[in-house]
């Protein structure tokens, strides 16, 4: 039989935390799979890459980590476990939880719960990422890499729920709000290969690129409904630099799925490329986690992480 693995993060609050467990524990000892479970609370920093890892190289194929948090605490899982054999699952406890709605069926953490002993396993598409021409990535991307405008949401965002934690998911509105009046545009570099094999290059001012393999991200943005985990493309959007008044409209297209139509928009399938700052270094972020490099390659590795579906 398999043996799983949670892990839910500390920070979600003792309270929480205490309930979270034990449900978890109800739905095993229910059926008769208490001696498979495993759970643990986050506590530090990279404290899901450590206790994944050691994990999922001790299980194999034998594993499952659940990873109860947002696309953060997903993508931390995802980079330690890739390569092991072991699966990956995850369940929406965080305030951002766009991968779970490409996935699952529902985002009611209870229900999940207690269709965690008997997932379905197939595997799913992930992206491996190189900072600055590295030979090895240096990361690993399951669900949207991005830079531009919507980096920008992204950092005020995370110091708008530092300031005041309590707006939860509300404060991507805010940060959308705050980032209306700061620079939007960035001259780029980029190059993809398309699943086709032909290339494309060019250079140009973007507001945002979005290279998606799962559908949202954002706390509900939805920039590819066309995106399959599985199908061995990732989708990649790029919006050309426009005026504020243009941004407006363009986000809310943005958040419903409709943005493709615009003709300020570009959508392409590909399976790898580069992107490359002309005047300064881009700063993008990948499953939420910000970062700044000269250039960032990307390549997609197909259906090499086995992923634990859920049947509610």
């Amino acid at each position: 039989m398999k043996k799983f693995l949670f892990l839910l993060s500390s920070g979600a609050g003792r309270g929480k935390s205490i309930r979270y467990i034990r449900d978890i524990r109800h739905v095993f000892t229910s059926c008769g799979m208490q001696d498979m479970l495993e759970v643990r609370l986050t506590e530090h920093e990279n404290h899901v890459i450590e206790l994944a890892r050691e994990f999922s190289c001790e299980q194999g194929e034998n594993g499952v980590v659940y990873a109860c948090g947002g696309d953060g605490s997903l993508g931390e899982a995802a980079s330690a476990v890739l390569g092991t054999g072991c699966a990956l699952g995850v369940i929406p406890l965080g305030t951002g939880n766009d991968f779970a709605k490409s996935v699952l069926p529902t985002l009611d953490a209870k229900k999940l719960f207690a269709a965690t002993p008997n997932p379905q396993i197939r595997p799913i598409d992930i992206i491996a990422l190189r900072m600055n021409a590295e030979e090895k990535p240096s990361a690993y991307c399951i669900n949207v890499m991005s830079f531009g405008f919507d980096t920008l949401i992204l950092a005020k965002t995370y110091a708008l729920q530092e300031k005041f934690p309590f707006l939860g998911g509300m404060s991507y509105f805010g940060g959308v709000g705050v980032s209306l009046f700061s620079n939007k545009s960035f001259l780029t570099r980029v190059g993809f290969t398309r699943g086709d094999g032909s290339v494309v290059e060019y250079e140009d001012d973007f507001i945002l690129s979005a290279l998606c393999n799962g559908g949202y991200y954002g706390n509900g943005f939805y920039p590819a409904p066309m995106a399959e985990v599985d199908d061995g493309v990732l989708h990649l959007l790029l919006a050309k630099s426009m005026s504020t008044a243009q941004i407006l409209p363009l986000i809310i297209k943005y958040r419903k799925g409709t943005v493709a139509g615009d003709p300020r928009v570009r959508m392409e399938s590909v399976v790898s490329g580069f992107f490359e700052g002309v005047n300064k270094p881009i700063v993008g972020n990948y499953d939420g986690t910000i970062f700044e490099t000269q250039r960032i390659d990307f390549e997609i590795l197909p259906r090499s992480l086995p992923f634990a579906f859920l049947d509610v």
